[in-house]
């Protein structure tokens, strides 16, 4: 069952594919709204859903869809009904991008069995390369399987390449976010990479591009695809508490067991600083 619906997928995100590489290369196609601060979502964002939820409804009609531009609260309880899947979509990540002509973005899509991801595909239509994962049967680059040393003993973040995302939608949390750089370059993080797409960090980590990942004010559809692709590559997938509610808490780090663990304490050690700080926050 999981493979089929990966074929849905992929079928829904090469539909999306072709309206986003149209749009990207007719720029005055695009058309931009405001949803909120530092928050957009043009034409072809819209386009690009509408044509991965025809390809869904047409193969399962009966499912349960949670899309970023028709979304409503996510949280994996709702959606576990016998019978129905539940497909968690972003038609494009990365739209700040898309609309200044960078090439980073991709379609997001996700399905999930009784609240658990099984099948999940990420793909950049303007370089034509499409993460896959279906659960126990491992992470692909196009035909080629991704796998990572889950417990490579070494150097924790010493050396490594880290990408992140700051909660741009809602600046207070920047204060958080702006003290833990700090302290990974303390502790002898190489360098620090911030793209705006967070399913590609999830599959660049998966793909070895990236030591770790992490980022707070994330949605689940931004990261929902990711996240399988990165496990089924040996990635560890937590949440900043350790513990595996990241599709919830909108908080999420990926790595080896070594590097994540590593993030999830620097950021712990910020967090009770500024509990003790500030306990009215």
């Amino acid at each position: 069952m999981s493979k089929a619906l990966l074929g849905i997928a992929k079928n829904a995100a090469l539909a999306a594919a072709e309206i986003l590489r149209d749009g990207f290369h007719n720029r005055n196609s695009i058309k931009v709204e405001t949803k909120g601060i530092n928050d957009y979502v043009s034409n072809i964002d819209k386009a690009s859903e509408e044509a991965i939820l025809a390809v869904i409804k047409r193969a399962y009609p009966e499912d349960f869809i949670v899309a970023e531009e028709t979304a409503s609260a996510y949280t994996p309880s709702k959606y576990k009904v016998a019978g129905k899947h539940t497909w968690i979509i972003d038609p494009l990540d990365g739209t700040r991008n898309f609309i200044m002509g960078n090439p980073h973005f991709a379609v997001s899509i996700a399905v999930q069995e009784n609240g658990e991801t099984v099948a999940a595909v990420v793909f950049n239509p303007i370089t034509d390369e499409l993460f896959t994962a279906v659960k126990g049967a491992g992470a692909f680059l196009n035909n080629r399987r991704l796998r990572l040393e889950p417990h490579a003993k070494g150097s924790g973040i010493k050396g490594k390449v880290i990408t992140t995302g700051y909660a741009f939608k809602e600046p207070q949390r920047l204060a958080r976010q702006l003290e833990v750089l700090p302290l990974l370059f303390n502790q002898g993080m190489g360098d620090i990479r911030r793209l705006g797409a967070a399913a590609l960090d999830l599959c660049y980590v998966a793909a070895g591009r990236f030591d770790g990942f992490y980022e707070e004010g994330i949605k689940p559809w931004d990261i929902a695809a990711g996240d399988l692709i990165a496990r089924e590559a040996n990635a560890m997938v937590i949440d900043f508490q350790g513990g595996n509610r990241y599709l919830e808490t909108d908080e999420v780090i990926a790595g080896n067991v070594e590097v994540a663990r590593e993030i999830a304490k620097i950021i712990h050690s910020v967090s009770r600083v500024q509990a003790a700080t500030n306990p009215q926050a």
